[in-house]
């Protein structure tokens, strides 16, 4: 009689002896525990996201129609400035050609912005507020023959860009991910070079980009979103950043979706789950 099997389990065995039944149990009981435990962490989670929304209007998009909007594009990098309060959103690409024009946005209406200095025209570069200098860094980007590797600065009070010329850089790639962890610090991870999706991460110090060296991090990739979810309250020292794509490659070829969990204590640590 042909045996019968079932993923993870084997029925009809005359070798299965009471030590692997014991064995088997013993391994039911720790994932039993495991899913406990991650199931006890989202009702704690939950009921205190329930208590800091009572009394709060359900939250719903709204269609704006401001009296100024930039011209329509795609690829474009913009972020909070948290200095001034206000969107700024630089570059992209319309259809016909790379742009370098700069737009902040105050919750009503978009204002373009005179710069007499501009970084050069490109699209899928990225943005991010530094709350240690309190202004925003770009980097990267395409410009349809170059991938780039160069650093601005703008500043809100004075309305200016300003390039930095830091000593070493993260390579030259486009659709980085650049985003404000939480410790304030700017950082880069990944990217595309024209060739591979990077494995890297970098920080910014105001000054200089700094090559960080983490136990683990996410698949190489470019065009990823990030997000940073500040838990107060429970474990202040902890913050979420969740980096979902649809275009890591990895060794097989294969495109990747993970999500990623950054602790930040002492030191930085990524965490795949």
């Amino acid at each position: 009689m042909r045996q019968k099997r079932f993923p993870y389990f084997s029925f009809g065995r005359a070798e299965d002896s009471c030590a692997n039944a014991v064995k088997r149990r013993r391994e039911r009981t720790r994932w039993h525990f495991f899913l406990a435990t991650i199931i006890g962490c989202c009702v704690v989670v939950s009921i205190a996201s329930s208590a800091t929304a009572v009394g709060r209007r359900p939250e719903r998009w709204v269609r704006l129609s401001p009296a100024t909007s930039p011209p329509a594009r795609s690829y474009l990098a913009m972020t909070y400035d948290a200095a001034s309060e206000k969107v700024i959103m630089f570059g992209g690409f319309n259809g016909t050609g790379y742009l370098n024009d700069t737009w902040t946005f105050d919750g009503i209406t978009w204002s373009r912005v005179a710069t007499p200095v501009a970084p050069p025209r490109r699209a899928a570069a990225q943005m991010a507020y530094d709350a240690s200098i309190q202004k925003v860094v770009l980097f990267g980007g395409y410009n349809g023959r170059s991938y780039l590797d160069d650093t601005w600065i703008w500043d809100s009070n004075t309305s200016r860009w300003t390039q930095a010329h830091p000593a070493h850089s993260p390579p030259a790639v486009t659709s980085p991910m650049v985003f404000a962890d939480p410790n304030g610090s700017v950082d880069v991870l990944g990217g595309f070079d024209g060739r591979f999706y990077q494995y890297s991460m970098w920080q910014w110090t105001g000054s200089a980009w700094n090559g960080l060296s983490l136990v683990m991090l996410p698949y190489a990739r470019s065009s990823a979103a990030v997000g940073v979810n500040g838990v107060t309250g429970l474990w202040p020292s902890i913050c979420l950043i969740v980096i979902l794509d649809y275009s890591a490659a990895q060794a097989d070829s294969q495109f990747a979706k993970n999500l990623v969990r950054f602790l930040l204590n002492v030191e930085c640590n990524l965490t795949m789950f």
